[in-house]
C-alpha cells in the first residue's frame, strides 16, 4: 500500500512543477498605423487549416473588448502549406484590413506595395511574425489610406 502512496506523492509533486499558464506568452498584434504604435491584443487569435484546396491562416484582433473597438485582420491562402517565409498580396495571398467602427480599409493589390505577411516562426501551437500593407477606405484605391508598418505578431492556435 504504501508504494502507491509514494507513487501518488511523486506525481503530484512532478505534477505541481510543471508550467503554469502564468508562463504562457500572451497574445499580442502590434502594428504602426499612420506612424502611430498601435496594439489589437484584445481577442488575438491565429487559426489554420484547409479549404477549397487552400492552406489558410487567419489572424486578428481589436483593441479593446468593446463592441465600437477598432480591429485589424489578415489572412494567407495558399496552394502550398504554409511555413516559415513571406507571403504577398495577389488575388489569392495575401488579404489584410483595418476597421474602424463603420469604416473599413481593405487592402487593394493593384495599387502601391502589397499587403506582405512573413511567418518567422510557425509550430503546431505557436505562429510569429510581421506584416505591413496600405489599406483603403472601403477598399477605393482613389479615397483615404492608412499605411501599416512595423506590424508584428505572436499568437498561439
Amino acid at each position: 500500500m504504501k508504494p502507491i502512496y509514494l507513487f501518488l506523492f511523486f506525481l503530484i509533486i512532478v505534477a505541481a512543477c510543471g508550467k503554469s499558464g502564468a508562463d504562457k506568452i500572451p497574445d499580442k498584434i502590434s502594428v504602426d498605423i499612420d506612424g502611430i504604435k498601435t496594439t489589437f491584443n484584445s481577442s488575438a487569435t491565429a487559426t489554420n487549416g484547409s479549404a477549397s484546396g487552400l492552406f489558410l491562416l487567419y489572424i486578428s484582433g481589436a483593441q479593446d473588448a468593446s463592441v465600437k473597438s477598432n480591429s485589424i485582420s489578415f489572412g494567407i491562402a495558399n496552394v502550398n502549406a504554409i511555413g516559415i517565409g513571406s507571403y504577398y498580396q495577389s488575388p489569392t495571398g495575401v488579404s489584410m484590413q483595418y476597421v474602424q467602427p463603420g469604416t473599413p480599409y481593405v487592402a487593394r493589390p493593384t495599387t502601391g506595395p502589397p499587403a506582405t505577411v512573413t511567418i518567422t516562426s510557425l509550430a503546431y501551437n505557436n505562429v510569429q511574425g510581421t506584416f505591413s500593407g496600405t489599406v483603403f477606405l472601403n477598399g477605393d484605391t482613389t479615397g483615404a489610406k492608412k499605411v501599416l508598418t512595423n506590424g508584428e505578431f505572436n499568437l498561439g492556435f
